[in-house]
């Protein structure tokens, strides 16, 4: 089951099967949507995505204007919306209770949750979801989530103000739960990392079966990360940075010495940023291996910008030595004819979209 962060009754209308709806990743810079159908077979089929590059946070009203047209045109009219919220007040936690009634058990996550947050409790609001495959004899072991009562409703607030009707809102680390499940990637028992970067974060998760089992941050990680860190180690502004950025993402080689020696330094700011990482997934893996009593994972998944990142999933599978792979969130929900070499290649970008949009 996914994870809203609405109320009761809101949640009980996002879990109605056959109610179409349009998933909207919102990352920082960008925005991403997907909107699926049901199949011939009963699964899922991807009707329509897309992306447009607007903060929508800080957008003018031209640029609003543009993303109701995107919503329009790949919705097809549909105004339902289900969008994901990171936030910095968001937060996710395991936690285990003796067995109660659902209004008891949001009052004591309430209370366990007082001790992760700034503030008082009553600001914030708490959702869960049982975890299915971690069994506490006579207990009950969920996924708690918590959220400043005030981000919610700043994220409501612009959605309905683009003339949207959210029914759902949830954290990425769900959403990828459904994209991962949709494509039948948790029927092997096996225990599943996803990594997901996007333009503000980087999410960890850890998923097995049904069960969203782990989820957190990496700090440090995300694609304005990489551009700060660049920044200041080579003494470009912003525009500079992502410029330079994306010309080594292209692999471009110029023969001016200039350029030569700009994606050199390039290149020894990218292996401090991948260093630090490798270090940030060791630490998650191993805190996730700690709370479970286990002693290792069995895959990575990568998602997000970073699959274009040159080297980096190989150096995630060397350094680590765990079997490393992109994840395709459209290689079982797009018909072979529609799949070409350009799809398939910017189908990572759209693994939270996808989730969000299967009710």
């Amino acid at each position: 089951m996914k994870i809203s962060l609405f109320g009761v009754r809101e949640l009980l209308e996002s879990l109605r099967w056959g109610r179409e709806r349009l998933g909207i990743d919102i990352d920082g810079h960008s925005v991403r949507m997907v909107r699926l159908d049901h199949g011939l077979e009963g699964g899922f089929r991807i009707v329509s995505f897309g992306q447009l590059d607007v903060d929508l946070f800080h957008s003018n009203l031209l640029e609003k204007q543009r993303f109701k047209l995107s919503v329009k045109q790949l919705g097809g009219g549909i105004d339902r919306i289900a969008a994901n919220i990171e936030h910095p007040s968001l937060r996710v936690r395991r936690m285990t209770f003796a067995k109660m009634p659902e209004r008891d058990i949001l009052e004591a996550i309430r209370w366990n949750f007082r001790e992760y947050i700034e503030g008082p409790i009553d600001k914030y609001v708490v959702g869960f979801t049982l975890l299915d495959d971690v069994f506490s004899e006579g207990k009950l072991t969920l996924m708690a989530y918590g959220l400043a009562a005030d981000a919610l409703d700043e994220h409501l607030k612009l959605l309905k103000s683009l003339g949207l009707r959210p029914i759902s809102l949830e954290p990425s680390g769900s959403a990828l739960m459904a994209s991962f499940r949709a494509n039948g990637i948790l029927e092997d028992g096996k225990r599943h990392v996803c990594i997901a970067f996007s333009d503000t974060t980087a999410i960890f998760s850890v998923m097995k079966g049904r069960s969203l089992l782990f989820c957190r941050p990496l700090p440090g990680s995300s694609n304005d990360a990489l551009a700060r860190l660049v920044m200041r180690n080579l003494n470009l502004d912003n525009e500079k940075a992502k410029k330079a950025i994306q010309s080594w993402m292209a692999g471009a080689t110029d023969s001016a010495s200039s350029e030569e020696g700009l994606m050199r330094r390039i290149q020894t700011t990218v292996g401090h940023f991948y260093s630090q990482l490798m270090i940030e997934i060791q630490r998650s893996i191993d805190a996730y291996c700690i709370m479970y009593g286990v002693d290792r994972v069995d895959t990575i998944h990568v998602c997000g910008m970073a699959v274009f990142y040159p080297g980096l999933v190989d150096h995630m599978r060397s350094t680590l030595g765990i079997e490393t792979s992109v994840f395709n969130p459209f290689e079982r929900l797009m018909e072979p004819h529609r799949q070409t070499p350009e799809i398939m290649k910017a189908a990572p970008l759209y693994a939270v979209a996808v989730g969000l949009a299967i009710p």
